[in-house]
């Protein structure tokens, strides 16, 4: 019998953040859309949705069998934070980040949004062109007829991209404080601190350099995958965990709240007012946000008219990064530069989309 409950969060990594009681496993959650705190929720029943990605249960079979099995052990491995650290991830751990980025609802709704954007200049021309209301596009929203087609799609596309971050070193944050790595419905957080004063596009692409991606694998241990070209993570020697200090575990929290899409989760019930605080400071922050803006038509030579279309994310101001993340004195000495961190691998994805597609 197929599936009716499919989840875009996996239990075995929300039952991380879980207790057990019996043979189930309960979570709290903040239902930050709700403003609502729910204690001791059935994993079973959080970050899931009936037949999410189809009613057949084939692509949760996919999921199963070839992004979550095989990663399994190696964050099993990685939550324990055991020295020495191995600063290279394994392709499947690279795998299920670049799925984990993609397979959720925030991440559904972001790219519609993104598509929404770019689709409204383009009307919003059309109708200038015509003598008709240009801001008559901005009502107007474009909405799959089928979300989870759309979401296995994107999802599966994912898996496949995994190349291009295999090139970020690893590293492990361990929380020895009182407090707990709290987990999002959105888990996998993205930002560039580095180009966080540029004013172009680009900065939000996961090839460039300075890229982060951070994901609290239980309430002890967060993995971090940054750029070492460009940043210099804790003062350890390689192989060695860095241990956070409270205002880390602070901001580190702060950003599965930049990132939810409507629940944060912990394991303690004694997090209940820290997730509230987290839930009612960010509810309205979002990690990116869609821009899109056009040329006017023109004439070209040929008779043809023309205009271009651009659309983009730009990424969230952070106020600070956690302590143990450190931009390289010798990149500062050097001019801002949005580039391919690996040119050569970006052009390697481009054929294999092109092939498979």
């Amino acid at each position: 019998m197929p599936t009716k409950k499919q989840h875009f969060v996996p239990q075995f990594l929300l039952r991380r953040f879980a207790t057990r009681s019996g043979t189930e496993s309960r979570i709290n959650v903040y239902d930050v859309e709700r403003a609502q705190y729910r204690a001791r929720q059935n994993v079973r029943d959080v970050c899931s949705g009936n037949y999410l990605y189809d009613t057949d249960a084939s692509f949760e079979e996919f999921l199963s069998e070839h992004i979550e099995s095989p990663v399994g052990e190696e964050i099993d491995r990685l939550a324990q934070a055991l020295e020495p650290v191995n600063s290279v991830a394994n392709p499947e751990f690279l795998r299920f980040l670049m799925v984990q980025l993609a397979r959720t609802r925030e991440a559904y709704k972001n790219n519609l949004a993104f598509m929404n954007a770019g689709v409204q200049t383009m009307l919003a021309e059309l109708a200038r062109l015509n003598g008709l209301d240009e801001n008559l596009p901005s009502k107007l929203l474009l909405k799959p007829s089928e979300p989870r087609a759309v979401l296995a799609y994107l999802t599966s596309c994912a898996a496949t991209q995994w190349r291009l971050i295999s090139d970020l070193k690893l590293a492990l944050v361990v929380n020895d404080t009182g407090m707990e790595f709290v987990l999002s419905d959105h888990p996998v957080f993205q930002h560039n601190w580095y180009l966080r004063e540029y004013d172009q596009l680009g900065s939000a692409s996961i090839t460039v350099r300075g890229l982060q991606l951070f994901l609290p694998l239980s309430p002890l241990v967060t993995c971090c995958l940054y750029d070492s070209s460009v940043y210099l993570y804790g003062k350890a020697s390689a192989g060695k965990v860095i241990l956070a200090s409270e205002d880390d575990v602070m901001t580190l929290n702060s950003f599965q709240a930049i990132n939810a899409g409507h629940l944060l989760m912990a394991r303690s019930s004694e997090m209940e007012g820290q997730l509230q605080a987290l839930g009612m400071k960010y509810a309205k922050t979002r990690s990116f946000k869609e821009e899109a803006f056009c040329s006017p038509a023109s004439i070209r030579e040929d008779g043809s008219m023309r205009s271009l279309h651009v659309t983009a994310r730009r990424q969230i101001q952070l106020p600070a990064m956690p302590s143990f993340v450190k931009v390289k004195k010798k990149v500062k000495r050097q001019p801002l530069q949005c580039a391919h961190r690996d040119p050569d691998l970006v052009l390697y994805q481009e054929m294999l989309d092109k092939r498979f597609r």
